[in-house]
């Protein structure tokens, strides 16, 4: 397992530090999660699968960084997963015991700033981010992303950084501190890029409010749903064909995105009287055929039947066999993948722990700048 051998100290709950955690368990470092006495409250969180999911092949203590035990085990890690409010975490003291540790912080506004310890929700932080000014209909409130996204992309950008930063401390002998903070990364995921559509659609701004669906989106088969996406003016006129409206090829009004969403009832009308009359498969057969961008849409009961998933595998039985889950999302040639492991009890490893602090690094030289963590690593990039 490539990352075999690492030790990691998860301070965190919820979503976004424990999948920090989980990235790095799936591919083979020992976890270590710290938990209250009560435990995740994750744990307690509806089914308790989404805990189950996230903690999988890791090991559970019980305690806090106010525990000597606990900062000892920091001490000793390679990397340190927290989230507690900027400064709680004692870095200057844990790095001074082992200069060569990672932590990555993981807060709602960071850990500078005029924000920063300012209590947060996703919620809040969609809204911060300009995401639910630009989603939904412009007649109703806006709405927010479902599923928690925020923080998923949150965590995934953290366990980035922190592989990056752990490579670069592996080669160089010295650590960093990691500052995640979730409004960023949903600014760069999450928000509709306001100014780009008032670049496009021109100045003045748009009156308020701009909130816009795409037309053609989620359509409603004869069977269930179907996904469509054209951005582009070959794509639509491809999907007029699809539909059988050639007649509304030369309906230029049409082909631009937004005169289309003044005009959406009048397209809906049209796309729907199409969709409804046919299958799922039948849509995304002819769709295919056309080259518009498609997809079908899952639901729980179905997504785990899809064809391509079945052919690879993608889900597999979780530990505690009350559900299916998705593999680890990659394959390395000549490298297995870990065996899930069920998650752990709350302080199920109490006393069970590595604790013995490695031996103390030399610390930074303060002559001339350190590369950047992947400097020296090459990477072609064939995609578009």
């Amino acid at each position: 397992m490539i990352l075999e051998g690492v030790r990691v100290v998860e301070l965190a709950g919820d979503i976004a530090g424990p999948y920090v955690g989980k990235l790095f368990a799936d591919a083979g470092a020992d976890v270590v999660k710290v938990e209250p006495s009560g435990g995740d409250r994750l744990r307690r969180w509806r089914s308790g699968a989404l805990f189950d999911f996230l903690n999988t092949s890791k090991r559970s203590i019980v305690g806090s960084i106010e525990d000597e035990e606990i900062f000892e085990l920091c001490c000793a890690a390679d990397v340190v997963v927290e989230e507690g409010p900027p400064g709680a975490f004692p870095l200057d003291a844990v790095r001074a015991r082992n200069a060569q540790l990672v932590v990555v912080s993981i807060t709602p506004y960071g850990q500078t700033g005029p924000w920063a310890g300012r209590p947060a929700t996703e919620f809040t932080l969609q809204a911060g981010c300009g995401s639910t000014g630009g989603r939904g209909m412009p007649e109703r409130p806006p709405l927010a992303a479902g599923g928690r996204i925020g923080e998923w992309v949150a965590g995934a950008y953290a366990g980035v950084a922190a592989l990056a930063t752990l490579t670069a401390a592996q080669r160089d002998g010295v650590g960093e501190h990691v500052d995640v903070a979730w409004l960023d990364v949903m600014c760069l995921s999450m928000n509709t890029y306001s100014s780009v559509f008032a670049e496009l659609s021109g100045w003045p701004p748009l009156p308020r409010p701009t909130r816009t669906v795409e037309i053609p989106s989620i359509e409603l088969t004869a069977d269930g749903y179907v996904s469509f996406t054209t951005n582009s003016h070959q794509q639509f006129h491809d999907f007029l064909t699809l539909i059988e409206r050639p007649d509304k090829a030369d309906d230029e009004d049409l082909f631009n995105a937004l005169s289309r969403f003044k005009r959406r009832d009048e397209a809906w009308e049209m796309i729907r009287a199409y969709t409804r009359a046919r299958t799922t498969a039948e849509l995304l057969e002819r769709a295919t055929l056309l080259r518009v961008p498609c997809g079908p849409v899952g639901n729980g009961a179905a997504v785990t039947g899809f064809d391509q998933f079945v052919e690879r595998g993608v889900f597999v039985e979780n530990p505690t066999r009350r559900f299916v889950q998705p593999r680890v999302p990659y394959r390395i040639s000549g490298v297995a993948s870990r065996p899930l492991a069920p998650a752990p009890g709350v302080g199920e490893h109490d006393g069970a722990n590595d604790r013995t602090p490695r031996a103390e690094t030399t610390e930074r030289s303060v002559e001339g700048a350190r590369p950047l963590p992947l400097a020296g690593m090459r990477v072609l990039d064939c995609t578009a």
